[in-house]
């Protein structure tokens, strides 16, 4: 996975049908009718969006954004950041915006020479687990 972003980092060159694929396969690693059930299309019109053979509605561009908290921009454009993350929807999202990050930090870490040594690391994952813990979930 975090070899996919250095692969193709400039997600402004993608369709947004490719940046609809990745988001499902690589961000949410869910399936096509889980996705389709879950932003309330069909399968089939899912798949076509994903092969490029119909382009994503407005509609469902934004029924994307509420139900994953996937910024519209990114969708669109390939511009921003793939979360916005003041408007995740439900504690789920959550789970998959941390399951991001913490699959990315190697990248991220890598893009602006940062360089930590494991116990650095460590304590790196936690205050970021404990800030998204306090940040989304209600107890």
């Amino acid at each position: 996975m975090a070899d996919r972003l250095e692969e193709h980092p400039r997600f402004e060159e993608w369709s947004v049908n490719e940046r609809i694929k990745y988001l499902r396969e690589s961000i949410l690693g869910i399936d096509k009718g889980k996705m389709a059930r879950e932003v309330g299309i069909t399968w089939s019109s899912l798949k076509s969006m994903e092969e490029g053979k119909i382009k994503a509605s407005k509609s469902t561009i934004n029924r994307i954004y509420r139900t994953y908290g996937v910024n519209p921009e990114w969708l669109l454009t390939g511009k921003g950041e793939i979360f916005k993350v003041e408007d995740l929807p439900e504690r789920r999202n959550a789970f998959t915006f941390m399951r991001w990050i913490l699959q990315n930090i190697p990248i991220l870490m890598r893009k602006y020479c940062i360089k930590l040594d494991d116990e650095h690391q460590e304590e790196l994952y936690e205050e970021l687990y404990f800030d998204i813990q306090e940040r989304f979930f209600v107890y």
